[in-house]
């Protein structure tokens, strides 16, 4: 019988830290980009913008789904109290991705020294992909830290590393090294996150200088069928910054990016607790479907009014940054719009993933995907980065649609109904903003009615309540 006492605690607290870590990197992040693009101007924003976008779709390329088949593969050894199997599994896939990630950096490098060039992308943009690329493991040395639930490991980390990115990558910028200084500081981030977590785990397992093939094959064999789809997904966020890039320019791009960060960083909300299912749904038994229906029911009540909130008045965000990225509203605005389907798939993924039903793991990231690129192929030539958020959303919501047909077609009890209610009520809130123009303030106070909606149709409990409180007891 399922265990109806399951508590969120270790979840909730851990997605917390998670969240905590998500923003420090997106404040320092506004605040880096906003120094930069004070300082340089938004073509070398765009520019850097430009080069992340295309060195994060080589190394999720690069990354073979390992970073998440290594959360589950970690979960199953903990279920078995298996510390020495936790230490061959991790040490394995750090040593095989390091090989992989520098290899292909040396390559790019070589290619940049060469002077390839192609599409806008220069030989200089090249070369700072190939520094970015060296440092691409973070998931995967991220995995023991997640995996525990040590998710404070990654907010100490973001901390330092945002430190150093600004001051001195800000530093290097007003110098007047400009793009290359942008760079640099974006670098440090990255070197500080992957020091930090492979300290973590060092001290808690310690350190086992081994690579075994089998290992290495068997968490492989566990990844791939994530690797795949998470390549379309990966290929879909990013495309879009590097179809704007190509076709509308770095100024364009810039726009964009601050509008997909701002959006990626209201959505890390419930994105935080959704990440941390999977080596936990691995380690249980009949208690996954309960847990799983919870997670996604807390996620959706907490973060759906709130983005959407922000979808109405994206102007809130966006005029922090300056004037000019008020050009970017409607892109916000509709990038916003992927809170519903992004956590209830994100949820149902971990749930599928943890039963081992890799197929429907691929063809759900699928499902996400192949209609972004297709659409990103259509629209950006047409409507720029306007083409790119709708072609982006539009995709999620076919994702969406292969959930109802996992659901209901393998008869899985989760409560999709219950998670349609849950975001119809928001949804009516912002249609009615919209429609009689209501000023942002008191559009304020019809976000807050949302969760007194919420209490008293008991889509929020008491157990959601104390859980919640627990959670953020840190002391």
């Amino acid at each position: 019988m399922t265990n109806r006492n399951v508590s969120l605690v270790p979840v909730i607290r851990g997605g917390i830290w998670l969240y905590g870590s998500m923003i420090v990197n997106n404040l320092g992040g506004f605040i880096y980009w906003l120094l930069i693009s004070k300082i340089a101007g938004s073509y070398i924003l765009g520019l850097t913008s430009a080069t992340v976008g295309l060195a994060s779709l080589i190394n999720g390329i690069l990354s073979l789904g390992i970073g998440l088949g290594l959360r589950h593969f970690i979960g199953l050894c903990m279920r078995d109290n298996d510390l020495e199997c936790v230490r061959e599994k991790y040490w394995s896939l750090v040593h095989f991705s390091i090989i992989i990630y520098l290899s292909s950096g040396l390559t790019l490098l070589v290619l940049g020294l060469l002077g390839i060039r192609f599409a806008n992308y220069t030989s200089v943009m090249l070369l700072a992909s190939s520094l970015i690329v060296f440092l691409g493991f973070l998931p995967v040395s991220s995995a023991l830290a997640v995996s525990f639930l040590r998710t404070d490991i990654l907010f100490k980390s973001a901390v330092i590393g945002n430190v150093l990115k600004v001051s001195i990558g800000v530093l290097l910028v007003y110098l007047g090294i400009g793009y290359w200084g942008a760079i640099t500081g974006y670098m440090l981030l990255q070197l500080v996150q992957v020091v930090y977590t492979l300290y973590y785990s060092y001290s808690r397992i310690s350190y086992s200088p081994i690579l075994r093939n089998k290992v290495v094959v068997e968490v492989l064999k566990g990844s791939i069928v994530s690797w795949a789809p998470s390549i379309v997904l990966l290929v879909g966020q990013w495309l879009g910054v590097i179809f704007v890039f190509g076709i509308s320019g770095a100024v364009k791009t810039g726009y964009y990016y601050i509008a997909f960060t701002l959006a990626n960083f209201i959505l890390g909300i419930g994105a935080s607790v959704i990440n941390l299912l999977l080596p936990v749904l691995s380690s249980m038994g009949e208690e996954k479907t309960y847990t799983v229906n919870r997670v996604i029911r807390f996620t959706l009540t907490i973060l759906t009014p709130i983005s959407l909130y922000l979808a109405v008045y994206p102007f809130l965000l966006l005029g922090l940054l300056g004037r000019e990225y008020l050009n970017a509203s409607t892109e916000l605005s509709i990038l916003l719009l992927n809170s519903i389907p992004v956590m209830i798939i994100s949820g149902v993924n971990s749930f599928v993933y943890s039963l081992r039903d890799y197929i429907h793991v691929l063809y759900l990231g699928l499902a996400q995907s192949v209609p972004r690129i297709i659409l990103y192929a259509i629209a950006v030539p047409l409507y720029g980065s306007l083409g790119a958020a709708l072609s982006y959303t539009i995709g999620s919501y076919i994702g969406l649609i292969y959930v109802f047909y996992i659901v209901y077609g393998f008869k899985y009890d989760i409560k999709l109904y219950m998670f349609i209610k849950i975001s119809f009520i928001p949804v009516a809130l912002a249609v009615l903003m919209l429609i009689l123009n209501i000023p942002w303030y008191y559009g304020l106070l019809l976000l807050a009615s949302t969760y007194y909606i919420y209490y008293k149709l008991a889509l929020i409990d008491r157990s959601d309540l104390r859980d919640l409180l627990n959670a953020v007891k840190f002391w």
